[in-house]
C-alpha cells in the first residue's frame, strides 16, 4: 500500500470478503479516492435478514459462519477491520454492488442508506434477479455492471464522461 500511496490517490476494488478488506483499508488511508465494492461481506457473522434469505444459491450460512470464526479470530465482531459495516465513511466515495437474491443484500442496502445519510458518496447498483458477485459473471447483467465500473474509473481517473 505504501508504494501505491506514493504514486498519489488510490482506487481499491474487491468482491465479497475482498470488498470488505477494501472498505476497511479505506478507513485507514486518506489516499483512497474510490472503493469499488462488489457484494461486500460487511458484518461477521451474517446477521438479521441476511440469515433468512433462501434465494442465495452461492452462500451457505453454515460455511459463512465457519469462515467468519476463522477470519475474525480473537477480533471483536464489530471491529471495522473484520466488519466494515461499523466504520464511518463520511467523505469517502464508494461504488457498491449487490445481487437482488444474495444473502449480503440486506446489509449492503442498510450500509448504503446509513453511510449515505452520514456524508459518504455512494453509488449503489443492484442486479435484478442476480446472485452474489454478479458483476463478475459472464451474463448480460454482469457485463453491464462491469461497464459501469469502467465508466466510473474513467471518470475518476481521467475526468472523461463528465
Amino acid at each position: 500500500f505504501a508504494f501505491l500511496k506514493k504514486r498519489g490517490e488510490v482506487i481499491l476494488a474487491g468482491d465479497s470478503s475482498g470488498a470488505a478488506l477494501a472498505l476497511s483499508l479505506a478507513l485507514e488511508h486518506r489516499s483512497v479516492k474510490l472503493v469499488v465494492a462488489i457484494s461486500p461481506w460487511l458484518q461477521l457473522p451474517v446477521r438479521g435478514d441476511g440469515r433468512k434469505i433462501e434465494s442465495d444459491k452461492m452462500l451457505s450460512l453454515s460455511k459463512l459462519d465457519f469462515a467468519a470464526k476463522l477470519w475474525r479470530g480473537g477480533v471483536a465482531e464489530k471491529d471495522v477491520r473484520v466488519s466494515p459495516f461499523y466504520g464511518e465513511y463520511a467523505g469517502k466515495r464508494i461504488l457498491l454492488f449487490a445481487g437482488e437474491k444474495e444473502r449480503f443484500r440486506p446489509d449492503v442496502l442498510r450500509f448504503f442508506h446509513e453511510k449515505s445519510s452520514r456524508g459518504a458518496s455512494i453509488t449503489y447498483l443492484e442486479g435484478r434477479g442476480q446472485q452474489h458477485c454478479y458483476p463478475l459473471m459472464k451474463t448480460p447483467e454482469g457485463r453491464e455492471a462491469r461497464m459501469r465500473i469502467f465508466e466510473k474509473l474513467r471518470m475518476d481517473l481521467y475526468g472523461e464522461g463528465r
